[in-house]
């Protein structure tokens, strides 16, 4: 019982910005009860929002070799893979899940984001259709399909769509004005989300449709703020 407490603590300082004590209520949780998958989940997580790619795979694939039919973490490959620019490796890691799970919105948003790092385009669409009609997050993914494919007004139309229609920028609204390079745009609404999305904060040290951000001072300053390395 005492590693589930220190998960839930972990998981809790970490979406807190508190990045030291989460590590080591993530550590304390593993050294409490190596068999706790969701322990190994969630430090492999936190191991990836800092780029510690190969350790974050290990952590997960132990996870999933403790309990292989939790479908809560069943996405975690094909995100970790994403983050670490692998793209080949997060669209057939996400393919083999939708095999089992095949409504799993989740791993189909990063098997997205996946196809249009790879420039795969008529995959890509279909896919982020079929994920953002599943997302009750207000993902404009279609917008960012738009985008990555050269039409900057439909691109922007969906953006306002989506921000009319659920009322806050999400990660994807970043992206796409990353992707378009309305630098100063990603960066305003960045700052209306800073202190208000920990999903946002601990994904934007290694979020690579963000990579057109990472010179940009403003954008250096705020993950310096954040404790967060870019």
């Amino acid at each position: 019982m005492g590693g589930a407490r220190a998960v839930l603590g972990g998981a809790d300082l970490w979406y807190e910005g508190d990045w030291d004590g989460a590590e080591e209520e993530f550590t304390t949780a593993i050294a409490l009860e190596p068999d706790h998958a969701f322990a190994h989940y969630w430090y492999s997580m936190y191991l990836s929002s800092f780029g510690r790619h190969q350790e974050a795979l290990r952590e997960i694939s132990i996870a999933q070799r403790l309990d292989p039919l939790a479908q809560a973490m069943s996405h975690g490959p094909a995100k970790l893979y994403f983050h670490a620019r692998e793209y080949d490796r997060a669209v057939a890691e996400a393919l083999k899940d939708l095999e089992v799970n095949p409504n799993y919105s989740t791993t189909r948003f990063f098997l997205c984001l996946s196809y249009l790092k790879l420039g795969r385009l008529d995959e890509a669409r279909e896919t982020c259709e079929a994920a953002q009609e599943t997302n009750q997050g207000g993902d404009p993914l279609v917008g960012l399909y738009h985008a990555v494919a050269g039409d900057d007004a439909a691109a922007r139309r969906e953006v306002a769509r989506e921000l009319e229609e659920y009322g806050r920028p999400t990660l994807v609204s970043l992206d796409v004005f990353a992707v378009l390079g309305d630098i100063d745009e990603a960066i305003r609404l960045l700052r209306s989300l800073q202190e208000l999305d920990a999903v946002i904060q601990n994904q934007l040290g290694v979020h690579p449709f963000l990579d057109p951000l990472r010179s940009d001072p403003r954008f250096v300053r705020i993950l310096r703020d954040m404790g967060l390395e870019g």
